[in-house]
């Protein structure tokens, strides 16, 4: 069975939580997250993605689980002096999304430009096959990241914008 999960009318969503930490829950905090790693399996294999650290697109450090992958954002800014930790999910960020938050997005605002973002990095997903297709950790959904499928979201959005519904 092959499935294809398109969102044809994309919603930009941001979630940001501050947090500051006294130096002992501060540690332990980073410590969790350095060690954050998801196994995924699919019939007999498995792959396990860890958590990736990056100290240059973003004002502060950061602990990234999604970095684009969908055009979604996840990631765990550090703010060592003053032991905070900035914990930020985007999805499909607009321009008005990138500059009320842009304090806690990359540097870099043209990496949000991407249209084909199947083959960037999630720690949840995993492809088996080369990039044919990924399946999310919870072998639920295998999503077909193919040029047949851009054609099928660019078919859907020009429907939508023909057609009111």
């Amino acid at each position: 069975m092959r499935c294809f999960f398109a969102r044809a009318d994309p919603t930009p969503a941001a979630v940001i939580l501050i947090c500051a930490y006294g130096d002992e829950q501060f540690s332990e905090e980073i410590g969790r997250l350095q060690a954050l790693s998801k196994t995924i399996e699919y019939d007999e294999e498995e792959y396990t993605n860890k958590i990736l650290y990056d100290e240059d697109s973003y004002s502060y450090p950061a602990y990234i689980t999604i970095d684009g992958f969908g055009n979604t954002y996840e990631y765990a800014l550090i703010d060592q002096f003053n032991n905070r930790i900035v914990y930020v999910y985007l999805a499909y960020p607009d321009e008005k999304t990138l500059q009320d938050y842009s304090n806690y997005v990359k540097k870099d605002l043209s990496a949000y430009e991407e249209e084909n973002t199947w083959d960037a990095f999630s720690m949840y997903n995993h492809s088996f096959d080369g990039g044919e297709s990924w399946v999310e950790f919870d072998n639920e959904v295998t999503m077909i990241a193919t040029d047949e499928g851009e054609q099928l979201i660019k078919e859907i959005k020009e429907y939508l914008s023909e057609n009111e519904l």
